[in-house]
């Protein structure tokens, strides 16, 4: 396999929780892929959309933790204020 390829494999591949290695089972995946010609471009664009709508889902998801999190520090805020006043 051509280095160039691989590197773009490895590029669209899963990163893992702790945010530096990749999922090995799909990177051996997609390399076996690559030499069924009909399925490799496909197989590609498919993964790279994927890939692509996760971190937006990913970055929305933390987005409104954020904001919930905001919300229930308000609410404490306000628990506490109300509390003073009985």
């Amino acid at each position: 396999m051509r280095l160039q390829d691989m590197q773009q494999l490895i590029s669209i591949c899963e990163k893992e929780p702790d945010g530096v290695t990749i999922n090995l089972q799909q990177l051996l995946t997609m390399a076996q892929s690559m030499s069924l010609p009909t399925l490799r471009h496909f197989v590609f664009e498919l993964k790279h959309r994927v890939y692509q709508q996760e971190v937006v889902e990913r970055l929305q998801v933390n987005g409104l933790a954020e904001r919930v999190q905001t919300l229930c520090d308000k609410v404490s805020d306000v628990e506490k204020k109300t509390s003073l006043l009985f």
